[in-house]
């Protein structure tokens, strides 16, 4: 039935069931010289950011999935309750998320793929953070 459908409406089908984007499908028709897309995968012990260019994959070791959360729930809240304090929160939680890769984000249009609470997190309204991690480049 699914073969069916996606012969007579294609468009219908590529909305219903996307077909996923490997690496290299990734760099060659969605990103270009001024993007970089930033994914984060979220663990109890650590958690990661990808951090993929047109030419690039990085690596980087992030907080584990607890710190993150806790991070993101206590700013979510903050914005929410329009609490004056929220900048310093915003910082934090910037720095946990951006500083990895605060040198290659500067002028770039993001691409962000995140879990869970950080769906919520506004990554507009953080600021950009000094590097403080090295990758590992793939």
């Amino acid at each position: 039935m699914q073969t069916e459908i996606r012969r007579h409406s294609p468009r219908y089908a590529a909305l219903t069931n996307p077909e996923p984007l490997d690496l290299a499908e990734i760099q060659t028709r969605v990103l270009d010289e001024n993007s970089i897309l930033l994914e984060y995968s979220l663990g109890a012990e650590r958690s990661f950011l990808f951090a993929v260019t047109k030419n690039t994959l990085e690596i980087y070791e992030l907080p584990k999935r607890e710190n993150i959360e806790k991070s993101a729930r206590q700013t979510i809240e903050k914005i929410k309750l329009a609490d004056a304090n929220v900048k310093t929160n915003l910082a934090d939680l910037s720095r946990m998320l951006l500083a990895p890769v605060a040198d290659k984000i500067q002028n770039k249009r993001l691409l962000i793929v995140a879990p869970g609470i950080l769906q919520y997190v506004p990554f507009a309204a953080l600021s950009s953070p000094k590097s403080r991690v090295q990758s590992q480049t793939k």
